[in-house]
C-alpha cells in the first residue's frame, strides 16, 4: 500500500471500511476446515451455526470447528444424497432440507440423520438449484427440469403439474431460484424471470418478465415495494413494479472480458448497501440512486487476508450471504469463504507495494521517529522519510551516503541532525542542512569513536547529551563540544553499568536516565558519575523477574513500566523500589515484551511475540489484539514502536507495520449467544441439539461423555472465551478457549448434574446467564429405590428371623445347659452313692483290724485321689479323655481292692487318640465301669471276672467300648436285683450332647453268649462328641 494520502486516508476516512479474513481448507488452522473450497451456498440456521455447501460436501460451522457431510458410497440411507451442495434451507421445525446434483436431503436437526429423496420419482433430473420453503405444507423443489413439491407431512413427491394447472415452463426450464415477494412466487428460470400468482388451490397466473438483459438469471433482490434487482450473466436489471420497465447497468463498463458482468449473487446488507458478486471480476457496491456500481477491493495482506494471485482467484464468488451479527459471507469458486466485518478497520496495514511509484521500500520495520510534519521509519532498505504535508516519500540508503541500509534507531537532536544507528556498521549523523554525514565506529579515532558499530537506542538529556545504547558499551556524546565518552562494564565496580549490551534508554520525568540492558535496570547518577543496578534475584520477587530488558516507559507517577525478555512486564516504583510483575497469568498475550507506550488514555501498550496489548493503567486489565484483529503479524520487532503527536500508535515487524488510533477501537458489545454443539455419552450417538433447560438421562454404563460448546459470535470467533463446570462435579469454572470449547468427564457416580457454559465474544463481553444442560445418571437397577426398598425389606426380615432363630437356638441351650448341669449333679451323687462308700470305707477298716497298715494307707490314697478328681472335674463341663481315664484308673483299682482281685481289667486307646487334648463332658465313662464292675464281675463264684475298655476313633465321635465276662443281664432279670439310675442318666446326657452334633443313638448294649447260649458277659458301646483342646 502507498503512503500517497496518508494523513487524509489513514485517519479522516469516513466511508465504511471492512476487516476481510478468508475460512478455506488452507488457512484455517484450528481443524482441517471446509470440505472444499469452492463454496455454493451458504445458510444460518435457527441457532445461528453457519451452513455451508460447497462442490465436495456440506459444513456446518460454529466458529472453530467445522463438521462436514459427505455420501457414503457403501451405505448412503443415512448421509448426504450427493456431494455437490447447491442450495440449503430450513422449515419451520428447524428440519435442514439440503438441495444436492443428486437429490434431496431432510436432515434431523437434533441427530443431524438423513433422509434422502430422488427427483427421478416424478421427473427427468436429480440436480435441485434452489429450495423455497413456504408457510403451507409444501417445500418447493428447483430443479434442472422444474419445479418438484414435497409434502413436508407425508415426505410424498409430486411435479407440479400434477398439483396447479397451466403450470407451464414451472415444469420444464431450470428453475435457478425462487423467492417470495409481495404476496407472489418469483421464479428465476434458464429462460427468463417469470411471476407466478396463486388464483386458487389449483390454478396458477404465470407472467414472464420481458426485456431483460439476459435470459438467464442469478440472482434477485427486492429494494423496496416497486423495484427488483435482478442479476444475470450479462449485468443488472432494474425491474419498476409498477409498470414493469427494465433499466439494464453494467457493473463494470470498461472491462472487456467476457465474464465482467456475469452476476452470481446480490445481497443487501443492514445498512441498505447492495452487494454484488461476479463471477471473475469481484465484488462491487451498487447505488441505485445514483445508477453506479464501485468495485470492492479485497485488500492484500500477509495476515491470512489476500495477496494479489489470490484476489484474482477470490473474484469468482459463488454466493454472498449476511448473518444476524452483521458479518458477510462470501463462497468464492476457488478460494473458500470470505468472512467480512464492517467496521473502521482499526489497524490500517502498509506494506511495500511493489507496483507503487512511491511507498514504502521495505517490510523489515526496526524504528520509527515523527516530528510535526515527517515520518521516519527505519527498515532493512534504508531510512523510510514520508512528508505529511506533501505526501511523498524520500529515503536514505546506503546511496545517499549511509553506512549501511540496515537501520536500528534513529533520533532527531536538539541541533537537527539525524542519528542513524545501524547493525554491524556504526552510527551515522545525518546534518539535513548540509547533506552530510558524519559516521561514528569503532574503528575511528577519538573524535569519532564509538563502542560498538551495532546502536540499538539513542536519547538526548537536558544537557545536550546524546546517549547511544550499544551492543557493547554504552556512549555519551556532548553535541556542544563533540566529545565522546564511553561506560563499560567493570566486573569489581558495583556502580558500574550492570552490562555492555545496551537494549533501550528513556529520560524520566525528573530528568533521570535510565538504561535497560542484557542484565539489568540501571539508574545513572550524574553528580556521581555511577549506576545504581536492578536486576533479578533467584527466588525473590521484590527483584526484577527477568534482568534482560527490551523497554522502558515512565507513566510520570513515579512508576517505571519494564518490558522484559521472558518476564512478562514489571512496575518499578522509583521511591520505594518496589517490583509487581505481570505475565500471561494476568492477561498477557506473551512475556516477551518488545515494547512499552502510552496512549491518551491511562493506556500502556505493549508489542510482544503474540501479537499486542493493551494494559490499563487504573485497574490493570488487558485486551489483547491479534492477526485476526487486522495485525499484519504476531511477532513484532523490538523498538519498532511510536506514539505520535495525534495520539496514533505504530507498530512494526517483518511484515510492514501497522498504525491506528486508540480512540477508534470501537467495542464489540453484543452479547454473544451460547451453545452446546454435540453431546456424546458412551454408547450412544451423539445429540447435535440441546437447548438450555434441557435433560438428557443416561444409563450408569453411560457415565463416559463429552460436551463441545460454542459462542456463535463470529466477529473474531478465536478470540471468544469460555467457562463450564459440572455442578456435582466440579468445584469452581473451569476457564477454556476457542482452541478448546469442550469438556470431558468420565466414570461419573450415578445422579442428577448440572452442566453450565459461560462465553464472552472477542472484546471479553460475557452472556450473564449460563447455558444450563442437566444431565441425569440412572443407578443400575439394584440400586434403585423400586428394587431397594423391598430389598431392605426382605433383609431386615431375613436379619429378624435369624435373631430370633439365633435367640430360639440360645434359648434352648441355655435351656440344655441347665438340663446338663441337673443331671450332672444327680450323676455325682449317684456316682458318689453311700453304698460304694460304706463298701470302701469297712474294707479299709477291714484291713487296719487285721493289721495292714500298708494296705489300708494305699486303699484310703487311693480313695482320696478318686474324690478329689471327681470333685475337681464337676466344676468344669469340659475334661481332658487323660483326666477321664485316670479316674477310671483309680476306680477301678480301689474295686479290685474291695473285691479282693477278683477281677482284672484292661484300659487300651488308639495310638491316633491324643488323651491330652480330647476334651469330652466329665464322667461319662465311669458310671458304664462302674455297673460293669458291680453288676457284671461282681456276682462271679465260679471264675476270674475281667473288663476291657477300648477307646478308638469312629466317623467324627469317640468310641468306647467296655466288655465284662460277667453274669450278664439276664441274671439281674432273672433275681430282680437292679436298676442302675446312673446309666440311664448318663445315656440321657449323650442323647443331648450327640443331639447337638449328629442324629446318632449314642449307647448300644449288646449281651455276650457262648454257643450253648449261656450268658458270658455284657458289651456297651459310646458314641461321644468330643472336641480338641
Amino acid at each position: 500500500m502507498s503512503f500517497i494520502g496518508l494523513n487524509l486516508n489513514l485517519f479522516g476516512q469516513h466511508q465504511p471500511q471492512y476487516n476481510i479474513d478468508n475460512i478455506s481448507t488452507e488457512i484455517l488452522k484450528l481443524e482441517k476446515g471446509l470440505s472444499q473450497n469452492s463454496v455454493r451456498c451458504i445458510f444460518e440456521d435457527h441457532k445461528g451455526y453457519m451452513w455451508f455447501g460447497t462442490w465436495d460436501g456440506l459444513n456446518r460451522y460454529d466458529g472453530t470447528k467445522f463438521i462436514t457431510f459427505l455420501p457414503n458410497i457403501l451405505n448412503n440411507s443415512n448421509n448426504l444424497a450427493q456431494q455437490t451442495v447447491n442450495t440449503i434451507a430450513q422449515d419451520e421445525k428447524k428440519q435442514i432440507w439440503v438441495g444436492t446434483d443428486g437429490g434431496l436431503s431432510q436432515i434431523n436437526y437434533k441427530t443431524l440423520k438423513f433422509k434422502n429423496f430422488s427427483m427421478l420419482e416424478v421427473q427427468k433430473s436429480d440436480t435441485i438449484h434452489t429450495l423455497y420453503e413456504d408457510t403451507s405444507i409444501y417445500l418447493w423443489i428447483g430443479t434442472q427440469h422444474g419445479i418438484v413439491l414435497i409434502n413436508k407431512q407425508n415426505d410424498s413427491l409430486f411435479a407440479i403439474e400434477n398439483i396447479f394447472r397451466q403450470s407451464g415452463p414451472l415444469s420444464n426450464y431450470e428453475i435457478r431460484l425462487i423467492k417470495k415477494i409481495n404476496n407472489s412466487l418469483w421464479v428465476g428460470t434458464g429462460d427468463g424471470l417469470f411471476e407466478v400468482k396463486f388464483k386458487d388451490e389449483k390454478k396458477l397466473e404465470i407472467t414472464k418478465v420481458q426485456g431483460l438483459s439476459d435470459k438467464h438469471i442469478t440472482s434477485l433482490l427486492q429494494i423496496n415495494d416497486s423495484c427488483l434487482i435482478i442479476g444475470t450473466e450479462q449485468g443488472l436489471n432494474l425491474l419498476s413494479l409498477n409498470d414493469w420497465k427494465v433499466q439494464h447497468y453494467l457493473v463494470d463498463e470498461e472491462s472487456v472480458a467476457t465474464n465482467s458482468n456475469v452476476i452470481m449473487a446480490i445481497l443487501e446488507d443492514e445498512n441498505n448497501l447492495i452487494w454484488i458478486g461476479t463471477s471473475g471480476n469481484g465484488v462491487f457496491l451498487f447505488y441505485p440512486n445514483e445508477k453506479k456500481t464501485r468495485s470492492f477491493t479485497l485488500n492484500p495482506t500477509s495476515s491470512g487476508h489476500f495477496n494479489r494471485e489470490q484476489s484474482n482467484y477470490a473474484s469468482y464468488i459463488n454466493c454472498m450471504y449476511q448473518s444476524r451479527n452483521g458479518i458477510i459471507w462470501i463462497g468464492t469458486a476457488w478460494r473458500g469463504i470470505m468472512k467480512i466485518n464492517e467496521q473502521q478497520n482499526i489497524f490500517k496495514s502498509f506494506q511495500k507495494n511493489e507496483t507503487a511509484r512511491n511507498g514504502l521500500n521495505d517490510n523489515h520495520i526496526w524504528c520509527f521517529y515523527s516530528t510535526d510534519s515527517t515520518l521516519l521509519i527505519g527498515t532493512e532498505s534504508g531510512v523510510n522519510i514520508y512528508n505529511f504535508l506533501r505526501h511523498k516519500f524520500t529515503y536514505i540508503t546506503k546511496k545517499e551516503g549511509l553506512s549501511s541500509n540496515q537501520i536500528r534507531s534513529i533520533y532527531i537532536s536538539s541541533d537537527s541532525c539525524i542519528w542513524i544507528g545501524t547493525y554491524k556498521a556504526g552510527l551515522n549523523c545525518y546534518n539535513p542542512n548540509t547533506n552530510e554525514f558524519t559516521l561514528y565506529n569503532s574503528d575511528s579515532n577519538a573524535k569519532h569513536y564509538i563502542s560498538d558499530n551495532t546502536v540499538w537506542s539513542i536519547i538526548e538529556d537536558k544537557k545536550q547529551q546524546l546517549w547511544f545504547g550499544t551492543y557493547n558499551g554504552l556512549n555519551r556524546y556532548d553535541i556542544k563540544s563533540e566529545e565522546m565518552k564511553t561506560y563499560y562494564y567493570q566486573e569489581d565496580d558495583t556502580t558500574s553499568i550492570s552490562n555492555n549490551i545496551v537494549y533501550c534508554s528513556i529520560l524520566d520525568s525528573n530528568n533521570h536516565i535510565w538504561f535497560g540492558t542484557y542484565r539489568g535496570l540501571n539508574e545513572y547518577i550524574p553528580e556521581t558519575n555511577q549506576f545504581i543496578r536492578y536486576g533479578n534475584i533467584a527466588g525473590k520477587k521484590e527483584s526484577l523477574s527477568n534482568s534482560r530488558i527490551f523497554s522502558i516507559y515512565d507513566d510520570q507517577k513515579g512508576n517505571l513500566w519494564i518490558g522484559t525478555v521472558g518476564g512478562g512486564l514489571n512496575k518499578f516504583n522509583k521511591s520505594t523500589h518496589s517490583i509487581k510483575w505481570y505475565t500471561t497469568e494476568h492477561g498477557l498475550p506473551n512475556n516477551v515484551i518488545y515494547s512499552v507506550i502510552p496512549d491518551n488514555h491511562e493506556n500502556i501498550w505493549l508489542s510482544t511475540n503474540n501479537g499486542i496489548c493493551r494494559f490499563s493503567l487504573k485497574n490493570e486489565a488487558t485486551i489483547c489484539y491479534n492477526v485476526n484483529d487486522g495485525l499484519l503479524s504476531n511477532e513484532l520487532n523490538k523498538g519498532a514502536a511510536m506514539t505520535d503527536k495525534d495520539g496514533n500508535i505504530y507498530f512494526g515487524g517483518m511484515f510492514g507495520f501497522n498504525v491506528f488510533n486508540p480512540d477508534n477501537i470501537v467495542k464489540n458489545i453484543i452479547i454473544p449467544t451460547i451453545t452446546i454443539s454435540s453431546f456424546k455419552a458412551y454408547k450412544t450417538a451423539s445429540i447435535f441439539d440441546v437447548t438450555s433447560g434441557d435433560v438428557i438421562e443416561l444409563d450408569y454404563t453411560q457415565n463416559d461423555f463429552n460436551i463441545r460448546y460454542a459462542v456463535l459470535d463470529f466477529t473474531n470467533s478465536q478470540k471468544n472465551l469460555y467457562k463450564h463446570r459440572l455442578i456435582g462435579y466440579d468445584r469452581d469454572w473451569v476457564n477454556t478457549d476457542a482452541f478448546s470449547p469442550f469438556a470431558s468427564y468420565s466414570r461419573m457416580k450415578p445422579g442428577n448434574y448440572t452442566f453450565q457454559i459461560m462465553g464472552a465474544n472477542n472484546d471479553g463481553i460475557w452472556n450473564p446467564t449460563p447455558f444450563s444442560l442437566h444431565i441425569i445418571i440412572h443407578p443400575p437397577w439394584y440400586l434403585r429405590l423400586i428394587f431397594i426398598i423391598p430389598f431392605t425389606i426382605l433383609v431386615l426380615a431375613i436379619i429378624f428371623l435369624l435373631i430370633r432363630s439365633r435367640f430360639l437356638h440360645l434359648k434352648k441351650q441355655h435351656t440344655i445347659e441347665k438340663q446338663m448341669l441337673a443331671m450332672e449333679r444327680q450323676a455325682m451323687r449317684l456316682q458318689m452313692n453311700p453304698h460304694f462308700i460304706f463298701n470302701t470305707l469297712n474294707s479299709i477298716q477291714a484291713f487296719i483290724l487285721k493289721n495292714k497298715t500298708k494296705e489300708s494307707i494305699a486303699y484310703l490314697s487311693k480313695f482320696s485321689r478318686l474324690v478329689r478328681a471327681i470333685l475337681n472335674t464337676s466344676r468344669d463341663p469340659i475334661m481332658s479323655l487323660a483326666e477321664e481315664v485316670s479316674i477310671l484308673n483309680n476306680y477301678l483299682e480301689l474295686e479290685q481292692l474291695r473285691f479282693e482281685n477278683r477281677f482284672d481289667y484292661n484300659i487300651s486307646i488308639q495310638s491316633n487318640v491324643d488323651t491330652e487334648f480330647i476334651g469330652l463332658a466329665p464322667m461319662l465313662i465311669q458310671p458304664y465301669v462302674e455297673n460293669a464292675v458291680i453288676h457284671g464281675v461282681g456276682p462271679l463264684k465260679n471264675h476270674r471276672g475281667n473288663i476291657n475298655i477300648e477307646i478308638v476313633f469312629v466317623e467324627g465321635f469317640l468310641k468306647c467300648t467296655i466288655t465284662d465276662n460277667g453274669v450278664g443281664r439276664s441274671y439281674h432279670k432273672a433275681n430282680a436285683h437292679h436298676e442302675s439310675k446312673g446309666m440311664d442318666l448318663t445315656k440321657k446326657r449323650l442323647q443331648i450332647l450327640n443331639r447337638e452334633t449328629r442324629q446318632r443313638e449314642p449307647v448300644e448294649v449288646q449281651d455276650l453268649f457262648d454257643q450253648e447260649s449261656q450268658p458270658i458277659g455284657t458289651r456297651i458301646i459310646l458314641f461321644i462328641t468330643f472336641e480338641e483342646l
